[in-house]
């Protein structure tokens, strides 16, 4: 074929040509997505250019096929459209349904190419069932060809988001639909930002593809710019966008001045905290504008006042804003559709936004006064973060929403790490902002050593889902590390427990690095900062930071409440372990461990370290191994879940492991009828007889010695009712860890 490859690129050419002048004579722009001829032209150089990128990606890449292929056959289209319909007094619902049935085929097309493209190439980033961006494998094992592919798939999903996004602004779809389309282009967007981190081009569309919306996050739209502008290559628009952007704010009102409220009268805080919302949104934009477009720090036309008087009230209404979300929080509410509040991805945004504004002025420029202000704004904000998370981090009652404040946390931590301007800066002029920052770091490390899932064991040196989906921003590059494992399928508790062992690791790396201003005591176990007077001492709270203690006990009711009703999040619950302790003498541990299908899919990596400890026999049911077997097949969290534990139980296996058992079809026996009457699962019901045999035939034929670990409740509840020890296997781990600990092994 390589003969005919430029006969084959001639032949495209006078199709381009074609396309081109078919355009240029029709007038009548709904005829132009009728029109034979065009759409015979438009077949044959898909057709051409498609057997190019898949025959002999080297040659389509050096002529530049797949834009020439977007160029010709989709926008020139398009542009055909938008000129026609500026031309029209009013809205035409025919001709919009012509055009959202093209950006249909031609969605259609390109995802077909990018499957296409996977298979051909053995591109190893893609499902190609479900077309979804997967894991990366370390980029050191990618061929050349397999990186020309992996190039042209990614600007192949780039035109598929811009299709979802031109469809997001037909009229004739309600804002339900529109939002559909929109959400459906970030994905898109998003899987191109996989496929080449390095590439700043998605995220700039994302932040273009949130300005449409019914109601635009300019905190959202704003991170997407930065991301795009600390990418290694940078969007060719996304300068020109930010500055228009943050321009558009220096003509927006100020937000209406809340009332006189103190930040310590909770009740009304929260009533006014829609105008603390707008007043620190608003503000926070306009204090970039001055940062990135290096303004005039004094007053102006469009800003009354300076820009340290902005900042502080900035930081005033974050600082309440902070009150308010942690107290949803606590409260179990859904702070991501609370315009009162900011939720743990705006959090995540808010403080990345910051993080790239001290990268943009140290890079750009040898205005030290703007990168101070950058500096002394991220440091603040740092600070009250990590005071707030430290004192309300332990009352937290879900699981996820723990895990997105350890997200924050963690990444606050990396990026710390790595910069080398703290130092400079508290030696300039800012001591007291980076003084109160390590004492806020200190203080929340060591809030860390309270949580429960502090014990439960962690995924080990892996990258998590925030590694990953921050690869490629410059403030965080210093963190890529493609020789670790990604975990992001795991249980949630082995995620929380590695992000609070990775948490804990930088502070005692933070201990020994000359940058930092932060100590760990004698024994390990608390973090330490310096006094004012030169002394190493524990961490205190500010003042301004303190709660009255009305509100501090009002939380600790709270509290208690939560926890109360924190059922559904059995990972967490206390009360647990003070069940299964009753069950047992508080001196003995079990010798015996059955467990069920449960603990394989919520809590893998315990699982595994209870059997790599060789020190409790594992026996597995008959009905747990076919439970695991019938999971297998899927792509849900489970379904992956279960086939790694297959695999892992099928290593153990090999290795002839004495505490490690499956139940032969003997070894069970009949339970009492009251059980057997129960509405029970079958396999709970013979899971329950291997309990009860190996509660009467081990070797002490003591019962106490046998425990059934499991999620399902029910089933808990039948084995105590029969006298056998059971619970969940997160609380068993939480009491076996210290024992352990304590005993040496």
């Amino acid at each position: 074929m390589s003969e005919d490859l430029p006969l084959i690129l001639s032949s495209c050419h006078r199709y381009q040509k074609g396309i081109a002048y078919a355009l240029q004579g029709e007038n009548n722009v709904s005829e132009v997505f009728q029109s034979s001829q065009l759409e015979s032209l438009r077949s044959r150089l898909k057709q051409k250019y498609e057997d190019l990128l898949l025959n002999n990606i080297e040659f389509a890449v050096k002529n530049d096929v797949d834009r020439q292929l977007w160029k010709y056959a989709f926008y020139a289209i398009i542009e055909k459209y938008r000129k026609g319909v500026k031309k029209q007094q009013e809205e035409d619902v025919h001709l919009e349904l012509l055009f959202h049935d093209f950006l249909q085929e031609a969605q259609g097309f390109y995802i077909s190419l990018v499957v296409s493209l996977g298979v051909k190439y053995d591109i190893p980033y893609y499902s190609t069932v479900d077309f979804t961006v997967t894991l990366p494998q370390d980029p050191r094992t990618i061929s050349e060809l397999q990186k020309l592919a992996i190039r042209t798939a990614r600007r192949v999903i780039l035109y598929v988001g811009d299709l979802a996004r031109y469809g997001c602004k037909l009229g004739f779809l309600g804002a339900q639909q529109a939002d559909v389309a929109r959400r459906e282009a970030s994905r898109y967007y998003e899987m191109a930002h996989c496929l080449d981190p390095t590439e700043g081009s998605p995220q700039n569309q994302l932040g273009v593809l949130w300005t449409t919306a019914a109601d635009p996050d300019n905190i959202r739209i704003m991170y997407y710019y930065c991301r795009s502008l600390a990418a290694k290559t940078p969007g060719p628009t996304a300068a020109a966008n930010m500055k228009a952007f943050l321009a558009k704010y220096r003509k927006v009102e100020t937000a209406p001045s809340a009332p006189s409220v103190s930040r310590t009268d909770l009740a009304a805080l929260r009533q006014s905290r829609l105008i603390h919302c707008q007043q620190f949104k608003i503000g926070f934009v306009r204090v970039h504008d001055v940062i990135y477009n290096k303004l005039s720090l004094g007053s102006n036309e469009w800003r009354p006042t300076s820009f340290e008087t902005e900042c502080n009230v900035v930081l005033e209404n974050f600082d309440r804003l902070l009150i308010c979300t942690w107290v949803a929080l606590v409260e179990g509410q859904d702070t991501k559709h609370d315009k009162g509040a900011i939720d743990c991805t705006q959090l995540l945004y808010i403080m990345l936004i910051n993080m790239f504004a001290v990268h943009n002025s140290k890079t750009k420029g040898n205005d030290s006064t703007h990168l101070d202000c950058a500096v002394y704004l991220c440091l603040r904000q740092i600070s009250q973060f990590f005071l707030w998370t430290a004192q309300f981090m332990s009352s937290l009652t879900h699981l996820d929403i723990l895990e997105s404040v350890l997200i924050v946390a963690k990444v606050i931590l990396q990026w710390i790490v790595g910069e080398n301007t703290l130092k400079l800066f508290a030696e300039k002029r800012g001591v007291q902002s980076v003084q109160k920052m390590w004492n806020a770091v200190a203080f929340f490390l060591n809030a860390l050593y309270e949580l429960d899932m502090a014990t439960v064991p962690p995924a080990g040196n892996v990258r998590l889902r925030e590694d990953f989906s921050l690869e490629g921003f410059g403030p965080l590059n210093h963190t890529a590390d493609h020789k670790m494992n990604m975990d992001m399928d795991g249980d949630a508790a082995g995620r929380i427990s590695t992000r609070i062992q990775q948490c804990l690791s930088m502070g005692q790396y933070l201990v020994s690095h000359s940058n930092a201003s932060l100590l760990i005591s004698i024994d390990g176990s608390t973090f330490l900062t310096w006094s004012s007077d030169g002394r190493q001492i524990a961490p205190v709270l500010d003042e301004v930071a303190r709660l009255p203690n009305n509100t501090r006990e009002a939380f600790r009711n709270r509290e208690l409440v939560m926890k109360a009703m924190a059922q559904q999040r059995l990972q967490a619950e206390v009360q647990d372990l003070e069940i299964a302790a009753a069950n047992v003498p508080s001196v003995i541990m079990p010798a015996y461990l059955i467990l069920d299908s449960s603990c394989f899919t919520t809590a893998l990596n315990s699982v595994k370290e209870i059997i790599k400890s060789k020190k409790f026999v594992v026996i597995l049911p008959l009905a747990t191994i076919s439970a695991l077997d019938a999971l297998k097949k899927g792509n849900d969290k489970v379904n992956k879940s279960a086939r790694e534990a297959t695999r892992f139980l099928e290593n153990e296996f090999k290795e002839g492991l004495p505490t490690l058992k499956s139940q032969s079809r003997d070894e069970s026996m009949d339970v009492p009828d009251e059980v057997a009457a129960q509405d029970l699962e079958i396999d709970a019901k013979r899971i329950l007889s291997c309990c009860v045999y190996f509660s009467k035939n081990n070797a002490s034929k003591r019962k106490d010695l046998v425990w059934l670990l499991s999620a399902d409740k029910a089933l808990l509840a039948a084995a105590s009712s029969q006298g056998i020890s059971a619970t969940q296997i997160l609380s068993f781990v939480r009491m076996w860890k210290p024992r352990a600990k304590k005993q040496g092994n």
